[in-house]
């Protein structure tokens, strides 16, 4: 995994990556959701992906980390302070309440994965 070759992309460029999978994972569940997919919504291989990210799952748990951040961040900023922000867009409203959601659920969904396997 090469997290820091990812972090020096440019700015752009992460966050075309990232925007992809938070769609791709708010979309579908986490075993649905095509790294295919998002890889070819990006422009880039599935290699180059896994080179950055490690697997699916770091892949996912980045994504999330980042919609979380995005989700909590600026909160007493009104949806007329965010109406250019490409977040205040994505969460306005009720989008906002549908992503929190959504976040919320393949969170979920995905820890009780886990844990089953571990048992």
């Amino acid at each position: 995994m090469s997290l820091e070759t990812f972090e020096r992309l440019p700015a752009d460029r992460k966050e075309l990556i990232i925007s992809t999978g938070i769609e791709e994972f708010s979309r579908k569940a986490y075993k649905d959701s095509s790294t295919d997919e998002i890889t070819r919504k990006c422009g880039i291989s599935k290699g180059i992906l896994f080179h950055y990210f490690g697997s699916k799952r770091e892949y996912y748990l980045y994504c999330l980390a980042r919609a979380l951040e995005c989700l909590t961040a600026n909160t007493e900023k009104t949806d007329e302070d965010r109406k250019d922000d490409f977040y205040g867009i994505l969460f306005a409203g009720s989008i906002w309440k549908r992503c929190a959601w959504s976040i919320w659920h393949h969170a979920t969904l995905l820890r009780r994965s886990l844990t089953r396997k571990r048992n």
